[in-house]
């Protein structure tokens, strides 16, 4: 287990401490290094001590979604292996069970580590006054510490939610990654109950299983979920929860029903309703008022009707009224909102008229369920025509909402708005809506009073032009996301559009799924695009743009903007969960011809866009840049000034990559530049563009010979990632800038810092591609560091990557593998890998590392021949140095000339390494300076330095 009551859980073996909600193993103050997936093998094999963990159980561990060959399995644990015994040699750990799988025969220890304060958070509402329920809680709040799963059950209105937000924040403290509440009755559909919990969570979903990603961002994780209402979506809620009970450990999980989830390990509490007064003998006030049921009425009572004080005369009423509606709290609370109208006597006639109804016979169910109906029954009916209308309407929404739209919706035609609002505030008063604390008026309806005002809408045969009203709402909200976000950062717009989100499913589902109005719904669909990316609810904005298109018939005659905009929306969506494949390349192009037919200038340019990107993904440079000329010239002709000034950032990565140095970093340049003016265009480049950007500065620099200024800009990119929000921004300055940077200048320490950042980042968010290019990362250090285990794990990634689809920097990442071979004695082996990386470099244009790569190549023919092969390897050097210089790339050039310089006189490399050393800052220290100082100074004999392994990232 990762944790156990409340503190997170470390493993020690040996002198090792192993540390899963850390993804770290320490032997001492000392890190040692693991890849993503030996450390995901080795934690099984530790959690389960002493017992045969099979193979297919360690290969689904390390490869969740992927087939593997077994021979995967076994470099990993012989990876896994050398770093355990190469610290410790006389220990054994790790024992081959023939036939079976592994098991792990080390003694281990388990030991608790405490949780840091500030990481505790939660989303609970404020708690109410909880009257007569002291028991429960106690009970309740001791069991969801002990428990992997309690359920409150209990007949709607009887109190589980308020019961379920008073254990939560009795719990805060408990949970060192917090308390997370996630409202099920504002869900129609199961799919998106895995979405709403990571929304509520600020976790990103970029996979194509949402309920299988958020398992693994949670599962080291120490925190509880409160699954408030999960008879609207009972069997996904008991899915869900049996997994996470064996995928994250830490997990807790607290949910409210009406009926149990029915799983292995659920604990149950049975909510009764609040305790009533025995109606014999004498009742005075201050004795019933001791009781729940009374105490919670009267405290009503005088809310609504502050003159109301309870006599001893009335005592015998009010405990008849507590009886009848059978101490549900929610009945209670509705009926004490009359008293001031009606008077106790009264209103407890009007209740036994309408009970003595439903007990006729023409209603069945439980007493409990007809005296919750019977009230809401006589609520409804003493409200106006007027009153009755706002209700119903009102119920289409899912969770809060703010007052425009209920006057919106739920306003008749024609009406006022002066009269909707005193409407409305009298359903506040008589408790069939709630206001909700905050800076604005917002309102909410509970699970109960909202299933009645949907049934009373339907029956009204205005279901359908309400729900019409709603998704117009929906649709216009959507619009204004994007000028909303242009103003302010998106974290301070998440809370609203996590509300917004919530009724733009049920909106399409009414539009999509009943087919009601298609038309609007592709509308809708098409607006929420914006909202979907902010909240990064990837398979979502996948699901809806792949629902609203197949509504497209041939009789609708040609595709319109909206239909153009969700399948350019589709494929750009599809490229983050599945990579560069043929159908998104076909989506795009699709796109593009329909956005010409229409001579749509947006769409044009979005599809133009969309192809650039997937044009740099797998690697094909040349084309990609050439798709920026054409949108600049595009864009140019359209007068979008915006899109002129964005397509900086594309050409600047196209050019970066194809070695043209000097114009990338005027594109970078130009567009920060303008990104820092108050009066720049419009934002069409959005903040994680600007971030990519100026990691292609940080990039360019350093290859120019500035590494300091390279250094300062790509923490520049961290830090402005890290304060934007955006989960692919800081994806990119970590993968794309402060990682290679890191690796190019030899500071392997900051290397591993921003590994430590970016596994769990890519994990939490479940980002597989990036996961990979982790996994690639994170093996180029250890080739770095002289294990010959990251050569099979820099292999692995790079097999899943072309799996994948995705080429970029892919020579780059195979001239470091050649580089490793050639450092362990496998020079075949290297010579194999640098000639696929310079064919690769060739075929894609990725030339930005070819002068490196020559160079590379150049020491395995030395190497390989010895002396015989100088005047081959000098050849290749000398090519380096040639086209570094056309490209402007100093470090490279400054390498090729020293590895020349490294050969005998004759070939002249002295000279020119000297005369490069020169061009840079005599302040500058750096790894390659200094090779190259000692190399001049004649204080590196021959063949010691063979320049590798080489970290090119």
């Amino acid at each position: 287990m990762a944790t156990r009551e409340g503190r997170a859980v470390r493993y020690i073996f040996g002198d090792f401490v192993l540390s899963p909600s850390e993804q770290r193993l320490r032997r001492g103050e000392k890190i040692v290094r693991l890849g993503g997936r030996p450390m995901e093998i080795l934690t099984a094999l530790v959690e389960r001590a002493g017992q045969v963990v099979s193979k297919e159980d360690l290969s689904k561990r390390a490869w969740p979604r992927t087939t593997v060959d077994e021979s995967n399995l076994k470099v990993n644990i012989a990876a896994i292996r050398r770093a355990l015994e190469a610290l410790e040699p006389e220990t054994r750990f790790i024992a081959t069970v023939s036939g079976q799988g592994y098991r792990f025969v080390a003694p281990v220890d388990l030991t608790p580590w405490p949780i840091p304060a500030a990481a505790r958070r939660h989303n609970l509402p404020r708690p109410a006054d909880l009257l007569g329920r002291s028991e429960d809680l106690t009970e309740i709040s001791t069991k969801v510490l002990q428990r992997p799963l309690m359920t409150i059950t209990g007949p709607g209105g009887v109190g589980k939610t308020s019961l379920a937000v008073a254990v939560g924040h009795g719990a805060v403290e408990h949970f060192r990654d917090g308390i997370w509440m996630v409202d099920l009755c504002v869900i129609d559909s199961d799919r998106y109950l895995a979405s709403a919990i990571a929304q509520e969570m600020g976790i990103a979903i970029h996979a194509d299983d949402p309920q299988a990603a958020l398992t693994a961002a949670l599962a080291y994780r120490q925190c509880l979920l409160v699954l408030d209402g999960c008879e609207n979506s009972l069997d996904q809620a008991a899915r869900l929860a049996t997994l996470l009970a064996t995928a994250a450990p830490g997990i807790h999980v607290l949910a409210t029903s009406r009926e149990p989830l029915r799983i292995a390990d659920e604990a149950v509490h049975h909510l009764r309703p609040l305790v009533v007064p025995a109606a014999s003998g004498t009742l005075e006030a201050r004795e019933v008022l001791t009781v729940p049921a009374v105490a919670l009425f009267v405290a009503r009572a005088v809310a609504a009707a502050p003159g109301f004080g309870l006599q001893d005369d009335d005592a015998p009423t009010v405990v008849e009224i507590c009886r009848r509606l059978d101490g549900l709290p929610l009945a209670l609370e509705l009926a004490a909102t009359r008293v001031g109208a009606f008077g106790l006597r009264g209103l407890l006639r009007v209740l036994n008229e309408r009970l003595d109804i439903l007990d006729d016979g023409r209603r069945a169910g439980h007493s409990r369920h007809r005296g919750l109906t019977a009230t809401l029954d006589w609520s409804h009916g003493l409200l106006s025509a007027e009153e009755q209308a706002l209700f119903r309407r009102l119920c289409v929404f899912h969770g809060v909402f703010p007052l425009e739209a209920a006057l919106a919706v739920g306003g008749p035609s024609g009406g006022t708005e002066s009269g909707c609002m005193g409407h409305l505030a009298d359903l506040v008063a008589k408790s069939l809506v709630v206001a909700v604390p905050g800076r604005s008026p917002r309102y909410r309806l509970l699970d109960t009073t909202r299933g009645y005002g949907l049934r009373r809408l339907a029956e009204s045969g205005e279901g359908d032009a309400v729900r019409r009203r709603h998704a117009e709402l929906c649709l216009a909200q959507c619009r204004g996301v994007a000028a909303r976000r242009s103003a302010q950062p998106a974290s301070d717009l998440s809370e609203d559009l996590l509300v917004l989100v919530h009724n733009v499913r049920a909106a399409l589902d009414w539009c999509l799924t009943d087919r009601r109005d298609p038309a609007l719904g592709r509308r809708l669909a098409a607006e929420a695009l914006g909202v979907w990316d902010t909240l990064s609810l990837l398979q979502e904005r996948i699901e809806a743009c792949e629902r609203s298109l197949a509504t497209v018939a041939p009789s609708d005659g040609p595709e319109g903007r909206d239909e153009s905009a969700l399948r350019a929306s589709l494929a750009a969506a599809l490229l983050q969960v599945e990579g560069p494949t043929a159908r998104i390349a076909e989506l795009w192009s699709g796109s593009l011809a329909r956005a010409e037919r229409m001579s749509d200038l947006d769409g044009q340019l979005r599809a133009l866009w969309g192809l650039c990107d997937f044009k740099t993904w797998v690697g094909d440079h040349r084309a990609s840049f050439a798709l920026t000329q054409r949108i600049r010239t595009l864009a140019a002709a359209g007068r979008d000034h915006a899109a002129v000034a964005a397509v900086d950032r594309s050409t600047a990565t196209s050019l970066r990559y194809l070695g043209r140095l000097d114009e990338a970093r005027d594109a970078a340049e130009r567009l920060l530049a303008r990104a820092a003016r108050r009066d720049a265009p419009g934002r069409r480049l959005e903040d994680h563009g600007l971030v990519a950007a100026r990691g292609t500065l940080a990039n360019i620099l350093w290859l120019q010979g500035r590494p300091d200024r390279a250094v300062a800009e790509s923490r520049r990119a961290l830090v402005e990632a890290d304060a934007g929000g955006h989960a692919f921004a800081l994806t990119n300055a970590l993968a794309h800038t402060v990682i290679p940077i890191a690796l190019h200048g030899g500071d392997l320490d900051e290397a591993e810092r921003g590994l430590a950042r970016l596994g769990p980042h890519v994990a939490h968010h479940a980002m597989r591609i990036w996961r990979v290019i982790a996994d690639g990362l994170e093996a180029i250090v250890s080739i770095r560091r002289g294990d010959a285990g990251g050569l099979h794990r820099l292999e692995d990634a790079l097999v899943e990557m072309g799996e994948i689809g995705f080429r970029m920097r892919r020579p780059a990442y195979l001239g470091s593998l050649a580089s490793g071979l050639a450092a362990h004695g496998r020079l075949p082996d290297a010579l194999a890998r640098i000639d696929a990386a310079l064919s690769a470099s060739e075929r894609g244009g990725e030339l930005w590392c070819r002068p490196e790569l020559l160079r590379i190549r150049g020491e395995i023919l030395l190497a390989s021949a010895g002396t015989d092969g100088e005047p081959d390897a000098a050849r290749h050097f000398r090519q380096a140095m040639e086209l570094a210089g056309s490209q402007g790339a100093a470090t490279w050039r400054l390498r090729a000339a020293t590895s020349l310089a490294a050969l005998d006189d004759r070939y002249g490399g002295r000279a020119a390494l000297a005369a490069f050393v020169e061009e840079f800052d005599a302040a500058l220290d750096t790894p390659d300076l200094r090779a190259a100082r000692a190399r001049l100074a004649g204080e590196a004999r021959p063949g010691s330095d063979a320049g590798w392994p080489v970290s090119l990232a």
